[in-house]
Parts: structure tokens; C-alpha cells; sequence
């Protein structure tokens, strides 16, 4: 079961996220690699709110509002992603985000709009729509795309235990 929250963010709380990740030339992105793809470049740029059992930014509460629409007993990791447009839709191969051996799930917040979209093993599509939030059991094979009609598609990726 995949559950959509359009809009989880009051118009304040999204621009000021928006703005920040997307907009400040000083925020830290970082170059890294794409789970496995057969088209194109292999990367995206990534910033880590929170990894190995700590928060490792500076900017984690920015996403604290996201935060409180999810039951989170644990946090796995938090990060958010940039993956840059290309001519054509690239699809990603299918992955689980973590490695988590207990049950956990996982959120997807999408910064932006684009064509890009998150799919799943059984076929269905999630559209990439700006301040939407997605939540599944986090062992459920999914993949990203990049997009072709905006310069980026911007994701942030939740992994937890729920409560």
C-alpha cells in the first residue's frame, strides 16, 4: 500500500525548504552515485540530513515539518537528492533504499515538479508533484527517474521505523 499526502507543507514551511535546498547556492550538495542505471551518467548530487545513527547537518530542521507527518519511532537515514534533466526520461534500476534488516518504511518528498516519477515493481507510478509525500513499507522494490522538462527532479528520502 502507498499512501499520498499532497501538500503535506503549509505554503511557508515548503517555500522555505524549496528555497534553501534549491535555490541557495551556498547549500551543500554533494557528487555521488545513482543506484544503477543503463542510460546515462550514473550520478546525482546529495545531502544527508541524518546517517548513522546521527544528524549530519546543519540543515536538518528544515525538514522537521515533513518529519511531523510521519510516526517515527527510529530514524535509518534521511537524504535528499538532485538528479539533473536529461533528454529523455531515464528509468533507475529497482532498489530498496537501505539495508535495514528489521521492517521499516519509506517517504518520499518531492521538491518540484517535473515529468520524472517514482515506480514500483507492481507498475505504479507516483508523478513527481511538488510538496507531495509519499509513505510505503520500505521493503517494496521502487525506482526514480530522471526528468526532461525542468532543469532537475529534487527528492528528499525518508528511511524509518515507524511507531
Amino acid at each position: 500500500m502507498i499512501k499520498i499526502i499532497d501538500n503535506v507543507l503549509n505554503d511557508l514551511h515548503y517555500a522555505k525548504l524549496k528555497s534553501t535546498l534549491l535555490d541557495n547556492i551556498n547549500f551543500p550538495w554533494y557528487l555521488g552515485k545513482i543506484v544503477a542505471t543503463e542510460k546515462n551518467s550514473p550520478y546525482q548530487f546529495s545531502h544527508i540530513f541524518y546517517g548513522e545513527q546521527k544528524i549530519n547537518s546543519n540543515y536538518f530542521t528544515l525538514i522537521e515539518p515533513v518529519l511531523q507527518n510521519l510516526k517515527i519511532k527510529n530514524l535509518i537515514r534521511i537524504k535528499a537528492n538532485i538528479i539533473l534533466k536529461t533528454s529523455e526520461i531515464v528509468k533507475h534500476d529497482f532498489h530498496i533504499d537501505t539495508k535495514a534488516e528489521k521492517k521499516f518504511n519509506t517517504a518520499i518528498y518531492y521538491l518540484n515538479d517535473n515529468n520524472g516519477f517514482t515506480e514500483f515493481e507492481n507498475g505504479k507510478i507516483v508523478k513527481s508533484i511538488s510538496n507531495r509525500l509519499i509513505i510505503f513499507d520500505g521493503k517494496i522494490k521502487h525506482r526514480g527517474t530522471s526528468c526532461s522538462d525542468n532543469n532537475y527532479r529534487s527528492v528528499i528520502n525518508f528511511n524509518y521505523i515507524k511507531k
